[in-house]
């Protein structure tokens, strides 16, 4: 069993529909779901075996399939977000990233001055950071992102409007008032240059994504899928799949939680110094978050959907003593369409990408360490083999501050 970085080239507009079935209007994801790439793999590999999904109703000992799709410790598909080069890594912006109204720029996370800002005692004001380059409210921006150097650069799809008319299966001639129109992903897009000078410049639409823990077999077949998404047998969903041997991200979680550490201190620091506060100079327990970087399907201890991942959850997860400090979470309703069984999947309470936790904990490093590590590896939740509750571990855009362009009137968030 291996891990494997996927990259996906789009040869055809794609669609990913929201609510299917739809009425006229069909909204498309904007980002390739972990749940289409599995079914994609599944869908091959039983037609190049000649068996069907029947045969696999129960673990088989021994079987590939089986122990990819059907067993508790499948492989995980995880979603495939835009990118514009095989090189970048695209993540999810925390919850508490904020930008100015007016401008997309400047880019700046709000968790850990939050936090000190709370800690203040005597307490301070309600926090409500402004613009520190034109002084306007600043509002909560979310997305995928890219880093460059100190530069956070937005990933986004192209999408337009389609018309189609539904075909009468029995007569094979156009239905009368059966009218839809897709909302797709343009087989094309804005690629964003350096160099603003330069002339505008589109090329093919790319994601990046991931599969954890599938054998070399299974691996070969990924690069065989050249159709995913809805309305195929419409010229819709013509890709190319390049799967290559997964490389760790940098930095690990040792460093980012490192990083993190060190921006807490110092930011703590500062509040401590303010007239009349008689915080302590540092934080006594150790302070980590996490963030989702796909939906996630919580239930709590007692099996009642939730959109908070408790200190409880997490300690039976991963065994680590934990107190929930703040939860920065929204939730939306999600269901689908189960090819394989030809049956709607549930609908289910999401907590959405982006939703972001904050802990604190008087357990050691190493031991908060292991833990996040546990948790990128295996995510949190139920369905994480379609992609769901994928964290990402103390963020790194947590560390880029207001003061950072209060001190310097450079932008390094573009």
């Amino acid at each position: 069993m291996a891990d494997y970085d996927l990259h996906i080239t789009a040869r055809s507009p794609l669609l990913f529909s929201i609510h299917k079935p739809g009425g006229i209007f069909q909204e498309s994801l904007p980002y390739v779901p972990g749940a289409v790439i599995r079914g994609a793999l599944a869908k091959l590999w039983l037609a190049s075996t000649g068996n069907n999904n029947h045969a696999h109703l129960t673990p088989v000992p021994d079987c590939q399939f089986c122990g990819a799709f059907v067993a508790a410790t499948g492989a995980i598909f995880t979603n495939a977000y835009p990118v514009q080069t095989q090189t970048e890594t695209p993540f999810v912006l925390p919850a508490t990233a904020v930008a100015c109204k007016h401008h997309e720029n400047p880019l700046f996370d709000t968790l850990i001055e939050r936090l000190c800002w709370e800690r203040l005692a005597p307490p301070g004001l309600i926090y409500d950071p402004s613009c520190p380059i034109c002084a306007e409210r600043t509002e909560s921006r979310s997305g995928i992102y890219v880093q460059h150097a100190q530069h956070w650069r937005a990933r986004r799809v192209e999408q337009r409007l389609l018309t189609r008319v539904a075909i009468n299966r029995r007569r094979n001639v156009a239905e009368d008032g059966m009218l839809y129109s897709p909302f797709v992903i343009d087989e094309v897009n804005s690629v964003d240059l350096d160099n603003e000078t330069a002339p505008h410049h589109r090329a093919p639409t790319q994601f990046r994504g991931q599969v954890r823990r599938l054998s070399s077999d299974l691996a070969a077949t990924l690069e065989q899928i050249n159709h995913i998404g809805g309305a195929s047998s419409r010229s819709l969903g013509h890709v190319t799949v390049t799967a290559t041997d997964s490389k760790p991200i940098s930095p690990t979680v040792t460093e980012r939680l490192q990083q993190f550490s060190d921006c807490l201190q110092t930011t703590w620091g500062e509040f401590s110094r303010l007239p009349g506060s008689n915080m302590g100079s540092q934080p006594v327990d150790l302070y980590f978050s996490f963030t989702l970087q796909s939906d996630a399907i919580l239930v709590n201890p007692h099996g009642l959907p939730s959109m908070v991942y408790t200190a409880e959850m997490l300690q039976q997860q991963t065994g680590l003593s934990t107190a929930l400090i703040a939860s920065y979470a929204s939730y939306g309703y999600a269901g689908g369409w189960n090819a394989a069984w030809g049956l709607p999947k549930p609908t289910e309470l999401m907590t959405r990408l982006g939703s972001t936790y904050l802990y604190h904990t008087q357990a050691p490093e190493a031991a908060v360490i292991q833990a996040l590590t546990q948790l990128e590896d295996e995510g949190i939740g139920q369905r994480r083999s379609e992609g769901h509750g994928q964290v990402r571990a103390v963020h790194e855009f947590h560390t880029i501050r207001r003061k950072t362009y209060v001190a310097d009137s450079g932008n390094p968030a573009n």
